[in-house]
C-alpha cells in the first residue's frame, strides 16, 4: 500500500511539475532555416512570391497528396493567399501580407484550430549566390499552444530544412536550363553514318557514350571526316518501357552502310526547332515544343533528333551545355 501511495505522490508531482511548466515557456517563438542558392534572384524571389509554385517544393504540399489547394485571383505579391483542406478535414490558409522586391517577402499562415504564425523570407547576395532565410515565428502563445510549439518544433525546423532543400534543386535547375524562342526553318538533306539501338532511360546516358565511342572509331578506320556535331535520333520514346533511338555523326556525302553501323539522311524539310542551355536531362524544350505544335496545329514527323554543340566532352560548365533540338514538320 505504501509502495502504491509512493507511486501516486510521484505521479501527482509530474503532473503539477509539467503543468507548472507551462507557466515558464516562452510566449513567443522563432525557428529559422537558411540555405545558400545558385541562381538568380528574380529565380529564387518568384517561386517564393508566386503562391502557386510553392507546388513545386513545398513539404507541406509535397508530403500530402490529398491535401486540396485554393488560389485567390492575385497570383503573385501582396494579397495573394491560398487556402488548403487536408484529409482529416483540417483547414487553413497562407497569405503574402507584404513583399520587397527580392529582398524580403512577409506572410501570416492560419492553421484554423492549431493557432497561427507569422512567416518571413530574406534574400541576401553573397558573392556567387543568394542566402536564403525562412523564418517561421508565432507570438503571445496561449497556455497550451506553448506545450504544441516544445513539442513540434523540431519537426517544423526539418520542414524549413527540407523546404529549402527543395528551393534550391528547383532554383538551380531552372538557372541551368534554359531555351530560346522557337523557330520554324527550312532543312536540306543531311547524310549521316548511325548506330541504332534500344534502352530503358535510366540505361540511355551510358549506352549514347558507348555507340559514340564506337561509331567514332569505325569512321576514323574508314577515314569518313566528321562535318558537323554529335546527334541523336528519337524513333520511340517511352517513359516506362525502351525507347528506340540512334546515335550519329553527320558526315559529307552518301557512303555504304556495314551491320550495324548505318548509313542514314536527315530529311529534307521544314522543322520547328530551338535551343537550350543546360542540363540535357531536362523536358522543358520538348514541353515548349509540344506546345508550340499544337498552337500552331502543326504536326511532328516520325521522328525527331538532337544536336549537341556543348556537352561534357568540351564543356566543364554543365549550364553552358548547348543542343539544337529538332522536331520535322508533316506538310
Amino acid at each position: 500500500m505504501k509502495a502504491l501511495l509512493k507511486l501516486l505522490y510521484i505521479l501527482l508531482f509530474l503532473v503539477i511539475a509539467i503543468l507548472l511548466a507551462g507557466l515558464f515557456l516562452p510566449r513567443d517563438m522563432e525557428i529559422e532555416s537558411s540555405c545558400k542558392i545558385k541562381s538568380s534572384p528574380g529565380i529564387i524571389f518568384d517561386q517564393v512570391n508566386t503562391l502557386k509554385n510553392w507546388e513545386n517544393w513545398s513539404p507541406w504540399i509535397i508530403s500530402d497528396t490529398t491535401v486540396h489547394l485554393a488560389y485567390n485571383n492575385i497570383p503573385a505579391g501582396k494579397g495573394a493567399e491560398f487556402r488548403w483542406v487536408d484529409r482529416q478535414s483540417n483547414e487553413g490558409s497562407l497569405k503574402i501580407l507584404r513583399c520587397d522586391s527580392e529582398k524580403n517577402i512577409d506572410m501570416h499562415v492560419d492553421f484554423g484550430k492549431n493557432g497561427d504564425a507569422n512567416i518571413f523570407w530574406k534574400f541576401t547576395m553573397e558573392e556567387n549566390s543568394i542566402k536564403v532565410s525562412w523564418t517561421f515565428k508565432t507570438n503571445d502563445m496561449s497556455y497550451f499552444e506553448r506545450y504544441f510549439m516544445v513539442i513540434y518544433k523540431m519537426s517544423i525546423q526539418n520542414d524549413l530544412n527540407k523546404g529549402l532543400k527543395n528551393l534550391k534543386l528547383v532554383c538551380e535547375e531552372l538557372r541551368l536550363s534554359r531555351i530560346s524562342a522557337i523557330q520554324t526553318i527550312e532543312l536540306k538533306n543531311q547524310p549521316a553514318m548511325i548506330i541504332i539501338d534500344s534502352a530503358r532511360i535510366g540505361e540511355m546516358e551510358a549506352k549514347m557514350k558507348v555507340l559514340f565511342e564506337k561509331l567514332g572509331a569505325y569512321l576514323d578506320k574508314r577515314e569518313i571526316a566528321v562535318e558537323g556535331n554529335r546527334l541523336t535520333i528519337y524513333y520511340k520514346w517511352d517513359p516506362k518501357g525502351f525507347s528506340r533511338f540512334a546515335c550519329g555523326f553527320p558526315i559529307a556525302a552518301k557512303t555504304w552502310g556495314w551491320k550495324e553501323y548505318n548509313y542514314f539522311e536527315l530529311p529534307e524539310c521544314k522543322a520547328a526547332t530551338l535551343t537550350h542551355w543546360g542540363r540535357y536531362n531536362s523536358e522543358k524544350p520538348y514541353v515548349a515544343l509540344d506546345n508550340y505544335l499544337e498552337e500552331n496545329k502543326l504536326k511532328q514527323g516520325e521522328i525527331i533528333w538532337e544536336e549537341y554543340v556543348k556537352s561534357a566532352e568540351n564543356e566543364p560548365d554543365t549550364s553552358l551545355w548547348e543542343k539544337r533540338i529538332f522536331y520535322p514538320l508533316k506538310p
